[in-house]
This record gives C-alpha cells, structure tokens and sequence, in this order.
C-alpha cells in the first residue's frame, strides 16, 4: 500500500471500520463493525472472542511479568486480536477500510505517579497483515504528552454514537467507572474516572472463590450480604480519588487486587459475603460522588458490563434518583459501545479531527490521537 492508498480512502464518504478492544477486565476481546461517516455511525456486527490460553496467563500476571514475558504478551495479543477480527469479517463475509485497535492496557498511571504513562499491548501489524486494512492504534499517547490524563477518551465517541438531544449522561460500568456529559445545544462535552466499576468486585468473589466464573452473576451474591460499616470506613480512607477533581484516571493500580488485599488483612474475620456488599456500597459511593462534578441532568445512560448486574443497577436507581436507562435502548448494545467508539476514533483520525477533549483529559491541546499502521 502507497499513500496514493491513504489519499483515496480519506476521499471516500463512507468507510467501513472495525474497533477492536478488551478492557480493563481482560477477560475477552470484542470486535465491532460499523459503517461511519462525517454524520453517522452504524453498527454492522459485533462479536466476543476468547483470547489465546498463553495470553490469558500472561494477562492475569501482568502487574508483575519480566521484560521477555512482557515482549511476548505485546505479540501475542496482537496475534489474537488479528485473528479475532479476521473471524469477523470472514464469517460475514465482508472486508474492511480501516480499524481502531485499542489493544490492551496493562498498566495506567491512575493519578499516583508524578510522570503520567499508560501501556497498551498489542501489535498491530498483525492485524494490518490478517485484515489487509489500515490500522489506527496507541491512542492514548499524544494525550498524555500534551499534559492530559491519555483517559477517558470515550466522550468524543459518545458524542458520535448517541443521538440524544436533550443534557445526558453515559455511565459506563466497566472495570472502571467512567462518566461522559454531554450538552449538544451549549456544546459541552465533559468526562472522567469515577472509581471502580466491576473490577474490585470481581476481584472480590475471585478472591475468596465466591463462584467459578469469577464474578458476580446478576449481583445475587452481593444482595445476600450486609454493610460492614468499619471496614466501609476503612476502605473510604485508604484513597482520597472520589473527592479529587477532574480531570482525572485511574486504573488497577489504585482499585485492584492489592486493595482487597490491604482490606482483607485489616479485617480478617469479617464474613465474606458481607465485604463484597461492603464493596458493592463502596463502589457506589465512588460513582455517586462523581455527580458532584457535573452539570444537573435527568438521563443516565448505563453500559458496560456492569449493566448486567441487577443488583448494582437496582442500587443506582435507588443511590442516584435519576431516569436510568441502557444503552441498548439507544442502538448501541452494551457489549459493544467501547469497541464501536474506538472505530470512530481511527475515522476521524484518518479525516483529520482531533478527538481529545482537553476538558475531559486536563490536555493543553486539542490533538489527533493515534498511530496509523499500513495494510
């Protein structure tokens, strides 16, 4: 491919992408298929993939792997991510222009370090190679150098993918909880990290092996619990984050296993259906908090995985009196929102928009985010 290739793919209307991402869980990879343009976006298909057994047992360590095993894990996702997406496209029998690959963060600097930094594994030109397309990757990056947090930067795609005229809210229930606000009629587009989404309760039922998957279905093992408010004390002075100001990030770095850990040797006999509810209040705190941060609105649009959890979402309905509703009554499935807005990430990269919005990341700019691969 030459960039007489490049020229003529900016001068199409339409194109079709892929976003491709596994977030902050690490449990899968989701594939998206949309067609975008200066307007609209379109979601074609989307599908879940497995990765790899070698890559899942990297992943699940990846806090503490060496410099080889670090090198090989930045392949291997790369390879399992080219062959997720190539799946796709064969099984509907299509091709693609161009894809937005987020790859997967390992580690983000959370607000804790000085020197900001966020790693995102995966090598592209796997996927370049498999899919034959251009590839738009490291997206976070620029950010960062531009003095922003390189997160949340899901705003701009929430702004492209939802159709809602009046004031709104995404609360997305991943691993981390992350806010978007979104006035179109006095142009503001504002966002941060709330805290925890799902992530220190998964942790939570794998930590004392509360189920065999690993989390906690439909929240049915949480409601049986009760708050513990000690140890609720305990875990609300550990970290200051749900009282600092935007903009701000955070990772598993601040909210993962070393959190439960710290909590579980404060309190060693506590009943372990009772600290994950204590978790689930604690979780909720973090979210509510955030609200503080934000212009008044009445529709909060929920998705993320933690949309699944009837228990958490019954818990916010009661925590944040607003009118809940799930992204999926808006076209925009849950599972598949993040990858669908890495998709129109890479589309306007390619058309040139800068996609950072400096009241969300603390950036000193507005800037193009990304990396462009040749097929």
């Amino acid at each position: 491919m030459t960039v007489r290739s490049l020229l003529e793919l900016i001068g199409k209307k339409s194109l079709r992408v892929a976003g491709l991402i596994s977030g902050t869980s690490m449990d899968s990879i989701t594939s998206a298929l949309c067609d975008i343009d200066a307007k609209s976006v379109s979601l074609i298909d989307y599908k879940n993939f497995d990765f790899s057994t070698k890559t899942k047992v990297l992943l699940q360590n990846c806090l503490e792997l060496k410099t080889q095993e670090i090198s090989e894990l930045n392949f291997l996702i790369g390879r399992d991510f080219a062959k997720a997406l190539k799946t796709h496209i064969t099984n509907l029998k299509t091709c693609i222009d161009l894809c937005g690959f987020h790859g997967q963060t390992v580690f983000h600097h959370s607000g804790l370090l000085r020197l900001k930094s966020s790693l995102q594994l995966g090598v592209p030109e796997y996927i370049a190679e498999k899919a034959k397309c251009f590839v738009v990757s490291d997206f976070r990056i620029r950010d960062i150098v531009c003095g922003g947090e390189g997160a949340p930067l899901s705003p701009w795609g929430d702004l492209r993918i939802f159709s809602v005229n009046e004031p709104f809210c995404v609360l997305n229930l991943g691993g981390i909880a992350n806010y978007t606000y979104i006035d179109r009629k006095r142009e503001i587009i504002l966002g941060f990290d709330t805290g925890p989404g799902n992530c220190l309760i998964d942790k939570t039922v794998k930590f004392f092996r509360l189920a065999e998957e690993n989390f906690d279905r439909n929240g049915h093992l949480g409601q049986k619990g009760s708050v513990d408010r000690k140890l609720l004390s305990f875990m609300l002075s550990l970290d200051d984050y749900f009282s600092l100001k935007p903009p701000k990030s955070c990772g598993l770095e601040r909210f993962g296993d070393n959190f439960i850990r710290i909590c579980r040797e404060k309190f060693p006999n506590i009943n372990e259906l009772n600290f994950l509810r204590t978790i689930y209040e604690y979780t909720l705190i973090g979210i509510k908090a955030g609200l503080q941060f934000l212009p008044k609105f009445n529709l909060l649009i929920i998705c993320g995985g933690g949309s699944q959890n009837h228990f958490l979402i019954n818990l916010l309905r009661e925590g944040l009196k607003k009118q809940i509703a799930l992204s999926d009554d808006f076209g925009v499935p849950w599972h598949a929102r993040e990858a669908m807005i890495f998709a129109v990430l890479a589309y306007d990269f390619i058309m040139g928009l800068p996609t950072n919005v400096p009241a969300v990341t603390g950036a000193k700019k507005r800037r193009l985010l990304g990396r462009l691969v040749f097929p």
